[in-house]
């Protein structure tokens, strides 16, 4: 009987985390609520180190949540992996330099619960991929 129990608690427990998932919206994401941004300097204007950018997130299974060309924002996500990964936000920030160069601010917020090892291995490596698209297509 208490094996029964456990095994309904532990199903309805991720069946709530995964509608949880799937029903959090990007635009609640507050730049404040980042604890984790990784810079990126680049030559390129932002607009152009935005489609660079945009264009990478279609190449790469992330999904374009908001683009704020006022703001100089944009936000791409992924799915989950797994049945406990629910997938993360990426939040990306632009600025300008004095000196003309933009600042490219990557960073991530996980849809459910907190950030752990597999949200920090998916946050270097979208800021790895975007890095090298930006360092690749920005000379071209």
């Amino acid at each position: 009987m208490e094996l029964t129990a456990f095994f309904i608690i532990s199903i309805l427990t991720l069946f709530v985390l995964n509608f949880i998932a799937l029903t959090k919206k990007s635009s609640t994401i507050k730049r404040e609520t980042i604890k984790r941004l990784k810079p990126l300097l680049t030559e390129l204007p932002i607009q152009d180190a935005m489609e660079i950018i945009k264009n990478f997130a279609l190449s790469n299974n992330y999904k374009i949540e908001i683009i704020d060309k006022n703001n100089n924002q944009l936000v791409l996500s992924d799915s989950g992996i797994g049945i406990f990964m629910y997938g993360n936000f990426y939040p990306i920030y632009f600025s300008t330099r004095k000196d003309g160069k933009t600042i490219v601010e990557i960073g991530i917020k996980a849809k459910v619960g907190g950030e752990d090892w597999a949200t920090n291995n998916n946050h270097n490596k979208c800021v790895n991929g975007i890095q090298n698209a930006l360092e690749v297509y920005g000379k071209q």
